[in-house]
């Protein structure tokens, strides 16, 4: 409930469309009001007396047929007031309708963009445990449930107070103990409503969340397609799609079942009111108690009362789905920003490049392992720290530190003497350039990609970017140069090109600090000696922080960090720790020996190709394309 009204606040920000809605709702609940009394007084003083009394009394067969005669003037001038009544509730309706719509589009449109803002400055801990689909059924479809809540559901909900308060008080005008009777099965419909919103609340809540395990399954096998195929299961994940889908529908049918089931019951209850009014009223009228004008009127008023009440139940429905929905997002815009500016955060400025760690610590979650104990250490302008160690031992950790994606738990890092929770995130961020082992692309041109950090890059820019990256030649033989589309995560490239396009990227944003993490793993030993030029260039002059599983990538850095369990166990150049560090020196040999066997049989394949390919000659083939994938 409270949610749902922080929901419906969204809407004071646009206050004069909220007054025209209720000004058009209030004037066609007005009108409709009207209708019955008209049609009472067309019956009663548009007909003559003898003709309201043919069907109860024989003094209609000696009243002569003169008398019989309609006042056909009083009529024409009624059917053009219901006509003229038709009209303006129809432009008034569409006022209602249109702005009811354009308010909940508005409303709609600004909860999208702070759900995105939030989910955008979310702490990196909440990703790490949240799934991707649940937060893009909460964007999409929660929302848009709110917004028809707010264009239908609530809109309903003033019409139907309006009309209830309005056709009680008219009917009471006209018979108070008619209206009594007639108003009897009312509160059972209500009763009934609210027990079917009740159960569609509940139906509703299970129906988003195997939407949202649908979101996430898709996701994954459209982005592990590869591995879906290579491990045939493409059945597999089809009976585990076919499975979710079923309890979706099962929820769905459901749904439509308690729907199909109680409207039915109310619609025979209004039904049963109409019967109730005629059964106590005809006595009176033939009585002439009531005349026959009154008894349409309270008819009139009974249908007119019979569409909002059928319409609570749907109210209802929605109200438990919006309530439901708006829980859900609010769950994500109330997530407290454990990554957010200091009120008194300073602007970093340009940094020379000094990074010291003091005692830092850290922990993902709260009472959690610690991924880091007591990590010290400080670097120098232009220096290369290299960061080498088993999996798991602490080396993504650290370079997460150094643009804040996560705080310390405990300790300190300073840049240039400046505490990173003391400067803003975005200027801390600006100086900083990443290049990571699987570098994303989005699905626009390669221009825009490499100038994703610096839009307003001139394309001389974004070329000597590229040049400086050893990605221009590649760029250049594509059909349509630097505005070549890339496909959905750089797909349509390869590895080493991807890379190369990630370390253009960082290079035109001209950083001072830079992150490699392991950026070379992933490519085969002719695309490493490209890529690592380009990275050499890319390091110059800058501090870097290097990921590297291959020891030979650091061996000539200033600084080497052996991490092991989240602590630094050994740290030096290269020389030193093959003296000192009984693990830098296991892996370095290990290594060592694998790229001499590598080296060994390199020519022993190469005489086997050589060999088979004498056997019988094949004509060469020129390939024109761009490096192979």
């Amino acid at each position: 409930m409270i949610s749902v009204l922080r929901s419906v606040a969204f809407m004071g920000r646009y206050w004069r469309s909220v007054l025209v809605a209720l000004f058009s709702l209030i004037a066609a609940t007005a009108l409709s009001l009207a209708v019955p009394q008209i049609l009472r007084s067309v019956v009663d003083n548009g007909l003559p007396q003898p003709l309201t009394d043919m069907l109860f009394t024989p003094r209609f067969l000696s009243a002569g047929l003169a008398s019989t005669v309609p006042h056909a003037g009083f009529i024409f001038e009624s059917a053009l007031l219901l006509l003229g009544l038709g009209v303006l509730r129809a432009t008034v309706a569409f006022g209602q309708r249109y702005f009811a719509e354009r308010l909940s589009h508005q409303v709609g449109y600004d909860m999208r963009n702070l759900f995105y803002d939030k989910v955008q400055h979310l702490p990196f801990t909440y990703h790490d445990g949240s799934q991707m689909g649940q937060i893009i059924t909460r964007a999409i479809t929660d929302i848009d449930t709110l917004r028809n809540f707010l264009a239908q559901g609530l809109i309903d909900t003033i019409n139907i107070v309006l009309i209830v308060i309005g056709v009680i008080a008219a009917m009471i005008t006209l018979s108070p103990s008619l209206t009594l009777v007639a108003l009897l099965p009312i509160p059972l419909i209500i009763v009934i409503a609210v027990r079917m919103g009740l159960i569609q609340l509940r139906r509703w809540t299970m129906l988003m969340e195997h939407m949202s395990g649908l979101s996430n399954l898709l996701e994954e096998n459209v982005i592990g397609m590869q591995i879906l195929h290579a491990f045939n299961r493409e059945q597999a994940e089809a009976a585990h799609w076919a499975d979710l889908n079923q309890k979706l529908y099962v929820d769905q049918v459901k749904f439509t079942e308690t729907w199909s089931t109680f409207f039915p019951l109310m619609t025979f209850l209004v039904a049963t009111s109409t019967a109730l009014m005629l059964w106590q009223g005809g006595p009176h009228v033939i009585s002439h108690e009531l005349s026959i004008g009154t008894i349409v009127a309270l008819n009139g008023y009974v249908l007119l009362l019979a569409q909002p009440v059928q319409r609570m139940g749907f109210v209802v429905q929605q109200f438990s789905s919006a309530s439901s929905s708006a829980h859900r997002v609010f769950d994500i815009l109330d997530e407290p920003l454990v990554l957010d500016d200091a009120p008194d955060a300073i602007d970093l400025p340009k940094v020379e490049g000094y990074v010291k760690f003091a005692d830092v610590s850290l922990r993902y979650r709260k009472n959690g392992v610690e991924a880091l104990q007591h990590i010290s250490f400080e670097t120098r302008p232009g220096q290369v720290i290299g960061l080498v160690g088993p999996t798991g031992g602490g080396k993504s950790s650290i370079i997460n530190l150094i643009p804040r994606f996560y705080d310390v738990t405990d300790g300190a890092i300073t840049i240039d003497g400046h505490d990173l929770r003391a400067v803003t995130l975005h200027s801390l961020r600006a100086q900083i350039g990443l290049v990571l082992q699987e570098s994303l692309l989005f699905t626009a041109s390669i221009r825009d990609n490499i100038a994703y950090g610096h839009p307003d890059a001139t394309l001389d820019e974004i070329v000597a970017a590229a040049k400086a990256a050893d990605a221009h030649r590649f760029i250049s033989e594509m059909p349509e140069g630097y505005e070549t589309l890339i496909g959905e995560r750089g797909t349509t490239l390869s590895g080493g090109q991807r890379q190369r396009v990630a370390i253009a990227r960082a290079l035109l944003i001209d950083p001072r600090i830079l992150i490699l993490d392991d950026s070379t793993s992933s490519v085969d030993m002719g695309t490493e000696a490209k890529i690592q030029r380009a990275l050499d260039h890319l390091m110059k002059g800058r501090t870097s922080f290097v990921i590297a599983q291959r020891i030979s990538t650091v061996v000539n850095a200033d600084q080497i960090l052996v991490l092991d369990k989240g602590t630094i166990v050994a740290h030096g150049k290269h020389a030193e720790l093959m003296e000192d560090s009984p693990i830098y020196a296991e892996i370095y040999n290990s290594q060592l020996v694998g790229d001499a066997e590598e080296t060994t049989a390199a020519p022993a394949v190469a005489a086997a190709t050589a060999a088979t390919t004498s056997l019988a000659p094949i004509k060469p083939v020129q390939i024109n394309t761009p490096e192979a994938k």
